[in-house]
């Protein structure tokens, strides 16, 4: 058990870091929180902890936290995309929508191979009503024959799309 783990290795991050995750399921984000920061201070760079850490401060309505840990996880970690896809969906909850696709921009570029890189840039383009090429660029992308999962996510995005713009989607006829 995580409890016994714990009391043979309490200088492990990783037990905390696991019964953070299953409080933060069972819907007890102020107690996953409180076993983070514990974590956060054993580790400060580790990037599971930081992404944890943003991510449920942003759920928590913690904005400001939210954001610093994902800044810290890119500081720490300057060339992984995920810091990035962090801090842009704290810029987007804020409100600053510019700033939001420059760090979705920024993931795309850390690691273009990720198709949800791509599709945080092409969300972010929709909100803010920039529609010119994009159903072009998804059909392009999936001309490339990207994994199964990834097409569904490709195909949803196409989808949600032409609906959101009140056009029959051609890709599903």
């Amino acid at each position: 058990t995580l409890n016994r783990w714990i009391a043979l290795a309490p200088n492990n991050p990783q037990p905390y870091l696991l019964r953070a995750r299953q409080l933060d399921r069972q819907g007890q984000r102020r107690e996953a929180l409180a076993g983070l920061v514990r974590v956060h201070r054993m580790s400060p760079e580790n990037e599971e902890t930081l992404a944890a850490l943003s991510s449920i401060c942003l759920h928590l309505g913690r904005t400001s936290e939210a954001l610093e840990y994902a800044n810290q996880f890119i500081n720490s970690h300057p060339g992984l995309d995920r810091g990035y896809l962090l801090k842009g969906d704290v810029l987007r909850t804020t409100g600053d929508y510019a700033a939001a696709l420059r760090s979705y921009e920024q993931a795309y570029a850390n690691d273009p191979r990720q198709i949800v890189n791509w599709i945080a840039v092409i969300w972010e383009k929709v909100r803010q009503g920039n529609f010119p090429g994009l159903v072009d660029q998804i059909e392009a992308m999936l001309k490339q024959r990207p994994a199964p999962r990834d097409q569904v996510q490709l195909y949803r995005l196409l989808y949600n799309l032409e609906k959101d713009r009140g056009q029959f989607i051609a890709a599903f006829q």
